[in-house]
């Protein structure tokens, strides 16, 4: 089984001229690196969905952003990851761990192509900010609102496209390490610190990660960090987290891990506002 192929509906024109751009910046680095040619193509085509999941993402916010905000959102949207084609014609991996911050070096890889073009000075700005954060475990307090609107759209986006992606790679048979960061493939491996993070309803950590069932559990964790409710409602009706918790060991502690996440995504989602912004 492929990973999904970018959906095929009609994008606004203004983001035309920055398609071109992430399209070119992706060819660019396969000539530079044709032995990664699939991995770089990987990650061109998750740009391309996260653009689609941020744009239901905004359709759905209410209030409303502005068109310019909502427009610059997208834009964040589709260069969040631009720094993954130089980190890995450089270091091989994904991991950045191994390599270094694929944020910060995606802010810096904009700076040196002079991207975005056709936007405002500030909405630029905006979108190399968002790009060089979007990653970050928890987001600082007392962002300004429109970077931290965007920020959790992005994040948001990013985790719905990125989630069916990697549990293609963590079924039995997949041998793509570059995905899964070298992890050991032992299947009755995990470890506690991941699932108590889980268990206490905070994000994993990257670092813990030693074998593929961490990074099920570290993906579960992912539920707990989503800011809006129609990222929450996807995550259960698209099927994600109980294909995570069926991969997982058959052992005590990992049991009634999908009815106690459903029971939390359900008990936000009746919370007053859960449909609108995310808190700041």
């Amino acid at each position: 089984m492929s990973a999904p192929s970018p959906p095929a509906t009609a994008l606004p024109p203004f983001l035309a001229p920055h398609l071109e751009a992430l399209r070119a910046c992706w060819l660019l680095h396969r000539e530079l690196a044709p032995d990664e040619a699939d991995n770089l193509r990987l990650k061109y085509e998750h740009s391309l969905r996260v653009l689609h999941e941020a744009a239901a993402l905004v359709a759905a916010l209410d209030p409303a952003p502005a068109p310019d905000l909502a427009r610059t959102i997208l834009v964040a949207a589709l260069l969040h990851d631009v720094g993954r084609f130089p980190q890995l014609v450089r270091y091989g991996t994904f991991s950045d761990r191994a390599s270094e911050n694929h944020g910060i070096l995606g802010a810096r890889t904009l700076v040196r192509l002079g991207l975005p073009r056709g936007l405002a000075p500030g909405r630029a700005r905006l979108v190399r900010a968002c790009v060089a954060m979007h990653n970050r475990k928890e987001l600082p307090p007392g962002l300004p609102p429109d970077l931290d609107l965007a920020l959790r759209v992005v994040r948001d986006a990013d985790k719905l496209d990125i989630l069916p992606v990697v549990m293609e790679h963590l079924r039995p048979g997949a041998d793509n390490d570059v995905v899964t960061l070298g992890l050991s493939r032992d299947p009755l491996a995990w470890t506690p610190a991941l699932l108590e993070s889980l268990l206490a309803r905070r994000p994993g950590i990257y670092e813990d990660m030693r074998s593929v069932n961490d990074f099920r559990l570290l993906l579960l964790s992912w539920a707990y960090g989503m800011n809006f409710e129609l990222s929450r409602r996807a995550l259960l009706e698209r099927g994600l987290l109980r294909e995570l918790v069926a991969g997982l060991p058959d052992v005590a502690p990992m049991r009634g891990l999908y009815e106690r996440l459903r029971a939390d995504l359900e008990r936000r989602a009746e919370a007053p506002g859960a449909s609108g912004r995310a808190p700041g």
